[in-house]
């Protein structure tokens, strides 16, 4: 461990040539360890299934066991990956990070695993009810039905089969946390063990969120619809169920643009997805804001050379230097052609302690 190292966490990867059952008497997982002068040094875990990938690690055992070291302050370095989409990091050390064509094929052959590994098998955890029982702390897996903001704290109802609870933690901890998300908490507790219902977290406690066609995110759904018999269930989670209207749709996708690729958001701003004279994309976002009410001012270009913006119906808005008519737009103002649709979020990210995560599940 290198002497500057004021933080770690610790990590629990599998991959296609190590998990749970693989082989008899074989380690389930392997723990890696990553330390870091600053906690933005380590990698920020908030999904089952994100993908770790560590540059010049160091293998150790430790108590009898092997282990994996990357100290961010001497040589080591990692980045990390969404488990679905785009072949831009989430988040990495350094200013860049090298990613060649054989790192294309590894990536997207843990994700497959990662798809089909999640698909069949359950995320160990207990249930709340269950966890009632237990002395210690638990894991257990929960749907996200309300977050609201007290003072300097977010207050989370939660439900599983048959049970809602309240976890109360720091603002702004788990910002990927969004109503309607299935999460596994890792290492929490009941405060009072007389009316089991607000939840409490330890230091090195972490939300993961789950994807909803995994294994243990499509059991919870299903179990929960079917206590909506119980008139007493369906009405206490009837309160937080989001009412969804019908899409507003803007315009429509010409068929030259249907097969292309959809872009994450980071992609875009990072020059990962538009590239050279690219003029058209294809993005799925969650709108948390919307205004003015004209729904063509939504979008603004500028031309970096010139500084000048429009709007999407090509109308010049301003610039620094000299004007355009608003009827004829300069050739590289695109067409913009958008569906817009009132959904839940496709966020990217990670973290976890179980051997539960395509390369990685952090905990701190």
């Amino acid at each position: 461990m290198s002497t500057v190292a004021k933080y770690l966490c610790t990590i629990k990867l599998i991959d296609d040539t190590l998990y749970p059952g693989i082989d008899k008497g074989a380690p389930e997982s392997l723990s890696a360890t990553v330390f870091a002068r600053t906690s933005a040094e380590l990698p920020q875990a908030t999904k089952i299934g994100s993908i770790l990938r560590i540059h010049r690690g160091e293998t150790k055992k430790h108590d009898d066991e092997m282990q994996l070291n990357c100290d961010v302050n001497i040589k080591a370095a990692w980045a990390l990956f969404d488990p679905t989409e785009a072949t831009t990091a989430v988040a990495h050390t350094g200013r860049r990070y090298t990613f060649v064509s054989k790192d294309h094929q590894r990536l997207k052959d843990i994700r497959e695993f990662a798809q089909g590994y999640f698909s069949k098998n359950e995320v160990p955890c207990v249930t709340l009810k269950d966890a009632e029982k237990k002395p210690r702390d638990f894991d257990t897996l929960c749907l996200v039905l309300e977050i609201k903001k007290k003072g300097d704290n977010e207050r989370i109802r939660m439900c599983d089969i048959g049970k809602v609870v309240k976890l109360n933690i720091a603002f702004s901890r788990n910002p990927y946390i969004s109503p309607q998300d299935i999460v596994r908490i890792r290492s929490a507790n009941y405060a009072d063990k007389k009316d089991f219902k607000t939840l409490i977290l330890n230091e090195y406690s972490n939300l993961l969120r789950i994807p909803r066609e995994y294994m243990s995110a499509q059991n919870l759904l299903d179990a929960i619809e079917k206590q909506h018999v119980e008139e007493k269930v369906k009405a206490q989670l009837a309160l937080y169920t989001p009412q969804v209207g019908a899409p507003l749709i803007l315009g429509e996708i010409k068929d030259m643009h249907r097969g292309k690729k959809v872009s994450q958001l980071r992609e875009l701003f990072s020059g990962g997805a538009v590239k050279g004279a690219q003029r058209f994309f294809r993005v799925r976002a969650s709108i948390i804001e919307v205004g003015p009410k004209d729904p063509h001012e939504w979008f603004f270009v500028t031309n970096k050379k010139t500084h000048e913006q429009y709007s999407s119906r090509g109308e010049f808005v301003g610039a620094r230097s000299r004007t355009h008519s608003a009827t004829a737009p300069p050739s590289w103002v695109p067409t913009w052609n958008t569906t817009t649709r009132r959904s839940s979020s496709s966020r990217t990210s990670l973290s976890s302690t179980t051997p539960t995560s395509t390369s990685c599940s952090c905990a701190r």
